[in-house]
């Protein structure tokens, strides 16, 4: 089982955002990955120009969220000049005189901006490394540390207003280091190179782009002082209660990752019906939660759930007993013919299946679907509901 942990190993408690990623808390990192999902963070790692992130989002787990797949220097200092240009990411040039590269869009601009004024908030990051600590400049700049486990390796990378710049420590053997951190290793040679940069240049803070509100916040109870805060238009908020079990799990919206939506699935006629299973997951998991092919309810462990194939039409559903709601939405699912050739002439038998994912969160989608020439499926107007069931569901009784 992974259990993160804080590089002090110590736990401390409900933390703002901006403590959180300033004081590098790995904990809240973990966290917010399955509030994200991990397939829409690898995506946006891709996005970044990771390359060498080659295998799937399954692969890495959610240790992608503290530095658990191998990336370079370069790339990863690039990443950051995505931040450093308020959202905007372009390839890197090693010669001047060369032509620049054409940028695009990876991150919306007022959130990079809040990123970047929160790794530039040196009281935010007084938890873990103190008012005075390497990352705190001359100039203005915003950085972040990271170390690798059993200290073999350490970056220190960040930005001022007119350069990125990105440092490792580690040996090229492999070996750890014995208490060398990346506060301790890269970040004062990261403030050094900065220091050096910027001898006889001002670095000056970013202006905040459109879209952004400024605006004094207090916490209730008061787990950090009152203060000024940047929101996104519309998110703003005078008064942030801390967060109880109930409204975490809320704000956690499952996504149906397998199925895929038009899913067909073919039965192996040489295997037994009752030994063929289908591996369901889902992202995020929540206590409680469960999944429903037709009238049949599966119990989830940990976002999945087996469920033995059946010839027909199916739709895949995830609910949370006592918390179903109900939407009809409009989903295309169409049918494709499998060739006989790759499966001999025993595939018309059993028919394979079709299956549809619905939406991907904590609530529950209900389709009619009617059979249509050329093999068209499309859904049909009203719904199928039990209301009865729907009842029984609410109140956490299997079917």
């Amino acid at each position: 089982m992974y259990v993160p942990q804080n590089y002090d190993r110590s736990f401390h408690g409900t933390v703002s955002v901006r403590t959180a990623l300033a004081s590098s808390l790995n904990v809240p990192a973990v966290r917010t990955l399955g509030l994200v999902g991990l397939d829409r963070f690898h995506d946006v790692l891709k996005r970044l120009g990771f390359d060498s992130l080659t295998q799937t989002d399954d692969f890495y787990g959610t240790s992608l969220a503290l530095g658990g797949a191998d990336v370079d220097l370069l790339a990863l200092a690039n990443a950051y000049r995505v931040l450093a240009n308020g959202g905007l990411s372009g390839p890197v040039r090693f010669i001047f005189d060369k032509a620049q590269g054409e940028s695009r869009r990876v991150l919306g601009a007022p959130a990079s901006y809040i990123v970047t004024d929160i790794l530039a908030d040196r009281g935010a990051r007084a938890l873990s490394f103190g008012l005075e600590n390497p990352l705190a400049t001359r100039v203005w700049s915003a950085a972040k540390t990271g170390t690798s486990k059993d200290m073999r390796d350490n970056w220190c990378v960040g930005f001022t207003s007119r350069y990125t710049v990105g440092v490792w420590v580690g040996n090229f053997s492999g070996a750890p280091m014995r208490d060398v951190s990346g506060a301790t290793g890269a970040a004062p040679i990261w403030r050094d190179i900065v220091h050096r940069l910027h001898a006889g240049e001002e670095s000056l803070r970013p202006r905040a782009p459109s879209g952004l509100i400024e605006q004094t916040v207090r916490f209730e109870p008061a787990i950090e002082a009152e203060r000024r805060e940047w929101f996104i238009a519309g998110t703003q908020s005078s008064l942030v209660r801390a967060e109880t079990a109930t409204s975490s799990e809320a704000a956690m919206m499952p996504r149906i990752r397998y199925p895929a939506e038009d899913t067909i699935i073919a039965l192996d006629p040489d295997i037994a019906p009752s030994h063929q299973r289908v591996v369901l997951e889902a992202t995020a998991a929540l206590p409680g939660m469960r999944w429903r092919m037709r009238d049949a309810v599966l119990a989830d462990t940990r976002g999945r759930a087996d469920w033995t194939p059946t010839p027909g039409r199916h739709i895949v559903k995830t609910f949370r007993a006592g918390r179903l709601r109900r939407k009809l939405q409009r989903m295309p699912c169409r049918q494709r013919s499998l060739g006989r050739a790759a499966f001999g002439d025993r595939l018309a038998s059993p028919q394979p299946d079709i299956l549809s994912t619905g939406r991907d969160h904590a609530e529950e989608d209900d389709h009619e679907y009617r059979r249509q020439p050329h093999a068209r499926l499309e859904p049909a107007c009203g719904s199928r509901h039990d209301e009865q069931k729907d009842r029984e569901l609410d109140e956490g009784v299997d079917l």
